[in-house]
């Protein structure tokens, strides 16, 4: 029953609310997509319950609820009939459990978790972070902006009171009377008669206390940023165990053994109750740990970011990996055959050893993917072009050309491009192909990479998107609108318009000299039928940010983007219904070898595949208003000098978005006021005294808040 904050997370929620803007009654295509990686799937998970060695249950984005019952070798994803966030799970014995999470949801089971029946504390404008039950009847939860809500029947009704301005994150009772609430700046509540009323302790403004946990009525411990605290006469007086471990979520078995995973993806184990903490720090390369749970000191559990599950059978936390494959960001996918595959990308943010760069490969059609050894450069891997199943290139945001003819397996630089990014390519064949990055740059190879020239793009912008139909007549498509074509193999390049001169195109797909599609920001999905000289607008929605598409005929196409978003068309573009989404995080490729067979990849590792790609529509019905908040991925990422953010609200409120940066320290606020419900955007151009980096923005709407990661150019 632990809760988790962490302004660094890269959250990325795309809400029901992104399939209103096509239209009130809508085709959803029942194309079936699978996990690949990681396995069991790729959703952050929130929180967990250990009922033995063998048995547990974990939930988190995207309506995830995930349930094992032999150990973790094997895990069933549960249907929980909703897409929103579930942040909280409690069970009072192996069959009633509840989980709560934002909009106001309660979900209930009596049957292990099998099947779970959907309730709500009166309003969808609440975000829960927490739930405790004592009984099948009485149970409480809070949400982060000062609201606990109280059941007395099972979770069917729920009464609420308000607390101030308080932003809670845990709720724990010991026994039908005496229970506790954490929260932001120190803020400690207490009640003893079952939470008719509370009294409040200010234990250290300077703290913000996310978990805590008690065996009794009279000692129990709460952590938070920077410190570990505990009580021994149930709460009227804390004192600090340790300020060194900024814990995240916290769990006792007993009066003496106790765990904690921290904010810094490290964890912390005490067997004295507190009085020494053995802690193991944390790596930027691993993901963020978000709760602990405990069975017996042989069944340890903790899950976190992109899906990570981790499992001890010590005390001493051994832990061992339970989920499986990269976690990386993965921003191109490519197949030769329905069985031969790769992916490439990394991390943005690399630490110093020389592992920001991640290659995968399959030879089963995704069933398993190999991580081959690279260590050639820091930086993360882009663009990936193969011609056949042995010869490919990738390419670094650090400028390494790189190629490979063993099919993957050992890959060498070809050459270094100072301070560009390659971010696009294409190859013809064996010998001829481009590739474009940073700063307008196109380069172009005719002996298979061995010497690469500059052909002149006439632009300055970042370039992203390439397609060639022929050695002769391809398209490469960037920011600030551009459009570029060339009829002569890129010795020369002519500018081609739209009626989005600053929009950004992030990818780009021709079928003909004739037929082609561009896919980029605000939901803009252009077409031509005539190379180009004129674009129609397939607009979805102006909120989506599209990062790839792929059409394998002129009917049949896919177009990827943030949230998870998953469309495809039919007819050529003029119409375009919405995949089921599975992940919350950025799909940043698409790849289809044929009408059924296909994959899509992104952030966290994400990596999903249909064999059922051009499955029959059946037709659903959407509200018109969103039914939760969301931010979504800025656009374009990386960008300079601007890019645009946008979200959406299912209520009116007044809203905040701030930018932070690594350090957490607030730079500047680019959003504040009232906003009516439905979707918004805002264009953040950067201060001119900001330098290269990470960045972080922060969407504040009442008690709900999303962090993402933008990353930022010079």
């Amino acid at each position: 029953m632990k809760r988790i904050v962490c302004l660094d997370r890269i959250y990325i929620l795309l809400v029901v609310g992104l399939l209103t803007l096509l239209a009130s009654s809508r085709s959803l295509a029942q194309t079936t997509w699978q996990w690949q990686n990681p396995l069991p799937q790729g959703n952050d998970l929130n929180d967990i319950h250990v009922f033995s060695s063998d048995s547990a249950i974990a939930v988190g984005w995207t309506g995830t609820i995930l349930k094992t019952t032999d150990g973790g070798s094997s895990w069933d994803i549960i249907q929980s009939g909703t897409k929103a966030i579930l942040r909280s799970l409690c069970f009072i014995d192996n069959n009633s459990g509840w989980i709560v999470g934002d909009s106001g949801i309660v979900l209930k089971t009596t049957d292990n978790g099998d099947n779970w029946t959907r309730y709500s504390v009166g309003s969808f404008i609440y975000s829960l972070w927490s739930v405790h039950f004592i009984d099948n009847n009485n149970g409480w939860a809070v949400s982060g902006t000062g609201k606990i809500f109280k059941t007395t029947n099972g979770g069917i009704n729920w009464a609420m009171s308000s607390f101030g301005s308080n932003q809670f994150r845990d709720v724990f009772f010991s026994d039908s009377c005496n229970g506790w609430i954490c929260g932001h700046f120190g803020s400690i509540l207490k009640t003893t008669n079952g939470g008719a009323n509370w009294t409040p302790y200010s234990v250290s403004a300077i703290h913000d206390f996310y978990s805590l946990f008690f065996i009794d009525s009279l000692k129990g411990w709460a952590c938070g940023t920077g410190a570990i605290i505990t009580t021994t006469n149930g709460g009227l007086n804390w004192s600090i165990q340790t300020s060194y471990v900024p814990g995240n979520s916290i769990f006792f078995l007993s009066d003496s053994i106790g765990f904690v995973v921290d904010l810094l993806r490290g964890y912390a184990v005490t067997i004295n109750g507190g009085i020494t903490w053995n802690h193991e720090p944390g790596n930027a390369r691993y993901p963020h740990l978000f709760s602990v749970y405990a069975s017996d000191v042989n069944s340890i559990w903790v899950v976190g970011q992109y899906g990570n599950i981790l499992k001890s059978t010590t005390v001493f936390l051994n832990f061992q990996e339970v989920s499986s494959g990269t976690l990386r960001e993965i921003f191109s996918i490519f197949f030769n055959d329905p069985l031969i595959g790769w992916a490439v990308g990394g991390t943005q943010n690399p630490p110093v050893t020389n592992d920001g760069s991640t290659i995968l490969k399959t030879t089963d059609g995704g069933a398993n993917w190999q991580l081959i050894p690279f260590n050639l450069t820091n930086a993360a891997l882009y663009p990936l072009f193969f011609v056949n199943e042995n010869i490919g290139w990738s390419a670094s945001l650090d400028g390494v050309i790189l190629k490979t003819v063993d099919g993957g397996y050992n890959w060498n630089p070809q050459t270094i491009v100072t301070d560009t990014a390659i971010i696009g390519m294409h190859f013809i064949d064996e010998n001829i192909g481009w590739a474009i990055g940073d700063r307008g740059k196109i380069l172009k190879t005719t002996n298979g990479g061995s010497n690469w020239f500059a052909q002149i793009s006439g632009k300055v912008s970042m370039l992203w998107g390439i397609d060639f139909v022929d050695d002769q007549t391809g398209w490469i498509t960037g920011a600030q609108g551009v459009i570029l074509k060339t009829t002569n193999g890129g010795n020369t390049w002519e500018t081609q318009t739209t009626s989005f001169p600053s929009m950004w195109f992030a990818d780009v797909c021709f079928l003909d000299a004739n037929t082609g599609w561009i896919a980029g920001g605000s939901g803009r999905l252009l077409k031509t039928t005539n190379g180009g000289s004129t674009w129609i607008d397939q607009q979805i929605s102006t909120i989506l940010q599209y990062h790839s598409i792929k059409f394998i005929n002129p009917s049949l196409g896919w177009a990827v983007g943030s949230g998870g978003t998953i469309h495809r068309t039919t007819n050529g573009g003029s119409t375009w219904v919405a995949q089921e989404r599975k992940t919350h995080y950025t799909l940043n490729s698409v790849f289809f070898i044929d009408e059924q067979n296909g994959w899509v990849a992104g952030d966290g590792g994400n990596i999903l595949c249909t064999n059922n790609g051009n499955a029959t529509n059946v037709s659903l019905s959407y509200s018109q208003i969103p039914e939760d908040f969301a931010l979504y991925q800025n656009y374009p990422n990386p960008f300079n000098p601007s890019t645009k953010i946008s979200w959406q609200s299912p209520v009116g409120s007044h809203q905040t978005i701030k930018v932070f940066d690594v350090l957490g320290r607030e730079l500047e606020t680019i959003v504040d006021g009232y906003y009516n419900a439905g979707s918004h955007s805002t264009l953040y151009i950067v201060n001119s005294s900001l330098t290269s980096g990470v960045y972080f923005y922060q969407l504040k709407a009442g008690d709900y808040f999303q962090t993402k990661k933008m990353i930022y150019l010079k």
